[in-house]
């Protein structure tokens, strides 16, 4: 008579390997468990790093923003002195002038375009709880 392989030990015995293969499969799922957490934790530190990266880009176009909005307060200013003046600019000078406006108004935009393109992103969420590892017994 051929016995097959869970015939050949008692009842005991099976469920004692039973029990193995269990705890074997819960080390498993714990290890691959860990491993998740750790890319998820890989993940939270490189997001953490693109935040910092957006930031000194928002920092860089505040600065344009500001740039851009002199460069026209200071043609303002030039254009405003000129007509005081009572003179007339040459047309070449006049439309080099009006270029440089046309310039700073689009830097403005631009400027004001990529501020709002970088708005800061929202907060990460909480990372998920480990769940608690219950005591292991060796059968």
């Amino acid at each position: 008579m051929v016995m097959s392989f869970f015939q050949r030990f008692s009842p005991i015995q099976r469920l004692e390997w039973k029990v193995d293969q269990l705890i074997f499969s819960f080390d498993a799922i714990q290890e691959r468990l860990k491993q998740i957490m750790s890319t998820f934790d890989q993940l939270k530190t490189d997001q953490a790093g693109i935040g910092a990266d957006l930031d000194i880009i928002k920092t860089g176009v505040a600065g344009l923003q500001t740039q851009a909005a002199d460069l026209k307060s200071q043609i303002a200013t030039l254009q405003a002195q000129i007509a005081a003046s009572g003179t007339t600019m040459p047309a070449d000078a006049q439309a080099s002038l009006d270029a440089a406006v046309t310039q700073a108004d689009s830097l403005k935009s631009t400027a004001d375009a990529m501020a709002a393109a970088f708005a800061p992103p929202a907060a990460p969420a909480a990372a998920p709880a480990a769940p608690e590892t219950p005591p292991t017994t060796a059968g």
